[in-house]
């Protein structure tokens, strides 16, 4: 041992004896002096951590493995329980496999595929209350891009952009018709966490169900010769809370972010001016997704060239279908210049209320913004349709709320 070795140990023990802070850089930890403008040199250890402040300063990100599945059939379910988590749930994660596709068929796809292998996502709390009612596949891959609840932004939100995402292989042999992707089922609102729910009592845990479609749905008109197995993995995404602070939880700890499904009862009309009825209101709402059908439950762009929303019978927006598409391109980095971000789904358009602290929509926003509704509040998107040939159409909406807990809603004048 040299004499400079020998040295710093003998310092460390005397400071460790006498209960000093322990030497650093070489040179006793010294606390900062503003007056003879130093800076402090103390180790972490020697000082606490500030109390007070967010829940997200104490609470540290983790997840966990709640089930992997394999050899599931197409038309099965999957509905095993969650695992219990020490902590607040921030999301739930899907993924899906199909693997052992073979034979000389060269597969198709759907539309919708390879997510309309989902046929139907619940997710209930505890005491049964949905908070995605029967989503379907598609409409939950839509949720991922548009909703601001999941990880990545500018297009990196999306399901195919993420490396673990595997189209359908659309030849024959070996491995045809396999695939593979990963969706989220967001809970927490923003990276505060706020609406994050409660897991850590295994007796009462969120349920969570999922019915797979059948084969001929996904693959459309021609399936593998050896159809897939699926593998079905569920993964839990969570706020650790630290043992030595039991009690930790985000502010207002029972709400919750829910996502509601609704299909309008009025059918847009074929090159005819109409303003059709949007039933998803009655809380806070921070997005709406509206997806265009005909009656082959085919997503087609029969939008209004001139787009309009109404609410409470007042014209927010009339807007080009073109601004419409520039703005969901600029929010979310969807329909812009490939290879920079995904195409927009055909069909489909979004509006946002997520824009409060920046344009791109982001788990960074504070919800300064969200639409207040209420329950007779009158939500409408209008303008004269075009020209369908497969009427009637329908006119669906993927429409995502905030439903405060019993502290009340904690942004803005409603918080107070």
């Amino acid at each position: 041992m040299s004499d400079q070795q020998r040295s710093a140990r003998l310092r460390l023990a005397e400071a460790a004896r006498s209960g000093r802070p322990y030497p650093v850089g070489g040179g006793r930890g010294t606390p900062s002096n503003p007056q003879a403008q130093t800076v402090g040199r103390l180790p972490q250890t020697t000082q606490g951590i500030p109390g007070g402040g967010p829940f997200v300063r104490y609470a540290e990100e983790a997840m966990a493995l709640a089930y992997s599945t394999a050899g599931i059939a197409f038309g099965g379910i999957s509905n095993l329980p969650l695992t219990a988590v020490p902590g607040f749930l921030r999301a739930v994660i899907v993924r899906v496999q199909a693997t052992g596709g073979s034979g000389a068929n060269v597969p198709t796809t759907a539309a919708d595929s390879p997510w309309n292998v989902i046929s139907q996502l619940t997710l209930r709390d505890a005491s049964g209350q949905p908070i995605f009612p029967a989503i379907d596949g598609f409409g939950l891959f839509l949720i991922n891009l548009f909703s601001g609840q999941v990880v990545g932004q500018g297009g990196q939100q999306a399901p195919t952009a993420l490396p673990s995402f595997a189209a359908i292989t659309t030849a024959s042999g070996s491995g045809a018709g396999n695939f593979a992707f990963k969706l989220w089922v967001p809970l927490e609102f923003n990276s505060s966490g706020y609406c994050s729910l409660p897991a850590d009592n295994s007796a009462e845990l969120p349920k969570l169900l999922i019915q797979l479609n059948s084969a001929a749905t996904v693959y459309n008109t021609t399936s593998p010769s050896t159809v897939p197995t699926l593998t079905i993995g569920v993964e839990e995404l969570y706020w650790a809370v630290p043992n030595n602070m039991p009690d930790l939880a985000p502010y207002d700890v029972g709400a919750s972010a829910q996502w509601l499904l609704t299909v309008s009862g009025q059918n847009p009309p074929s090159n005819a001016y109409m303003r059709v009825l949007d039933q998803g209101v009655g809380q806070f709402v921070h997005t709406k997704i509206h997806v265009f059908r005909d009656s082959t439950n085919a997503r087609t762009e029969n939008f209004p060239l001139s787009v309009e929303q109404w609410i409470d019978q007042f014209q927010y927006r009339f807007e080009d279908f073109v601004d419409v598409t520039d703005r969901i391109a600029g929010q979310h980095g969807v329909g812009v210049a490939l290879p920079v971000g995904p195409a927009r789904p055909s069909g489909v358009i979004a509006y946002s209320w997520r824009n409060s602290i920046q344009q791109q929509i982001s788990k960074a926003d504070d919800a300064e913004m969200v639409l207040v509704t209420t329950g007779s509040t009158k939500y409408e998107i209008g303008g004269t349709w075009l020209t369908n040939a497969n009427q009637p159409a329908q006119l669906t909406t993927y429409t995502g709320m905030i439903f405060p807990g019993p502290s009340g809603y904690p942004f803005g004048s409603q918080a107070h």
